[in-house]
């Protein structure tokens, strides 16, 4: 892994660890290599981006047309 691939590589993995805190288990979160998921907790649908900051405005979006149930 070349010093760019690994300062992507912790860059993506901090900005979905924050998505992970935001929205407290209602989505599930990842990057498979080439974009970023996440995974409805209720439905199990799956959201995706190119980028971190795109999926933040994807899971925004769809949370706001059918909000995930929360205990």
């Amino acid at each position: 892994m070349t010093p760019w691939e690994e300062h992507e590589y912790r860059q993506i993995h901090s900005a979905l660890a924050r998505l992970r805190w935001h929205w407290d288990g209602a989505y599930q979160f990842g990057w498979d290599g080439a974009k970023c998921f996440a995974v409805r907790a209720d439905t199990g649908t799956m959201v995706t981006a190119p980028t971190p900051e795109g999926l933040a405005e994807a899971v925004r979006l769809d949370y706001c047309a059918q909000p995930v149930p929360r205990d």
